[in-house]
């Protein structure tokens, strides 16, 4: 499939913006997903064969085997996860998705949720402007391409359907925390009072692609298959119009702001350059 052929039609755009996801096509084939998965495992084992580190990593070899294994930045590390994430065809759906003429990386993460039902593998329920927010808007999104068939039984990703309507809220994102219970109730608690609570699960085929807003809540609980782990990819996206800005809490240590601070960059700069490749522009 061509780029030019990447294309969302009104129905689709429609769910997206009604329900804050949308389920899209296939964007890697057995052959490219065989592949990945070997780069998956290969930067989780910290093998890195550009030689370059990623971003940042909260599990290491050594560390609790069942807890979830998360790295920033993985396409830092690995020629084939670069040609991944650097994706044309994802950036002209998202493009279309956030009704902008370009599209660039905010940054990705490789997520693998081994085998075994352990809660220290969940992914709390969050909004993930929570952790933007030095983007002075939330035109952004997150292109998630999970590398075999998901389901609730192999812990996959759970979305607040229209949530992204509800706005932003400090209480709706418990990232580290694993009783997703509790934090539901918490968010209910503090959503809108005419707002239904309506989860729904991504099932998708092995490499297809799953767009959610970057204000829609989602959460992952355990893997409950035996022997299968769950490896995904998440790509977040932005508009070009993004702009940087001080938020005056720890949304200013994210690490695309700390890169804007080190560039020498000015508040209501652009995020643009190296750090923040384009992958679809108009």
């Amino acid at each position: 499939m061509t780029v030019a052929e990447m294309v969302v039609d009104e129905q689709a755009r429609t769910r997206f913006q009604e329900d804050g996801y949308w389920l899209g096509p296939e964007i890697f084939n057995a052959g490219q997903r065989e592949d990945l998965a070997y780069a998956v495992d290969e930067v989780n084992a910290g093998r890195y064969e550009t030689g370059r580190e990623p971003m940042s990593r909260f599990w290491h070899p050594g560390d609790d085997p069942y807890a979830l294994h998360k790295v920033d930045n993985s396409h830092w590390c690995n020629p084939v996860l670069a040609e991944a994430v650097i994706n044309p065809r994802i950036g002209q759906l998202a493009a279309q998705l956030l009704n902008t003429p370009a599209v660039r990386l905010w940054h990705e993460q490789l997520l693998t949720k081994p085998a075994g039902g352990h809660e220290s593998a969940n992914v709390a329920w969050h909004q993930d402007y929570n952790y933007w927010r030095s983007s002075d808007r939330p035109q952004m999104l997150t292109a998630w391409i999970p590398l075999q068939e998901v389901n609730p039984e192999i812990g996959t990703m759970y979305f607040v359907k229209g949530s992204h309507k509800w706005g932003w809220h400090a209480e709706y994102s418990h990232f580290g925390r694993y009783d997703m219970a509790e934090q539901e109730r918490v968010i209910r608690q503090h959503m809108p009072e005419e707002a239904e609570y309506q989860t729904a699960p991504v099932l998708l085929e092995a490499g297809r692609v799953s767009f959610h807003h970057c204000l829609t809540l989602h959460g992952s609980g355990p893997n409950l298959a035996h022997r299968q782990h769950r490896r995904a990819i998440a790509i977040h996206l932005q508009a070009d119009a993004c702009l940087w800005r001080k938020t005056g809490d720890r949304a200013d240590n994210h690490q695309c702001a700390q890169e804007m601070q080190r560039l020498g960059k000015k508040y209501g700069d652009k995020f643009e350059g190296a750090y923040w490749p384009e992958l679809f522009g108009s």
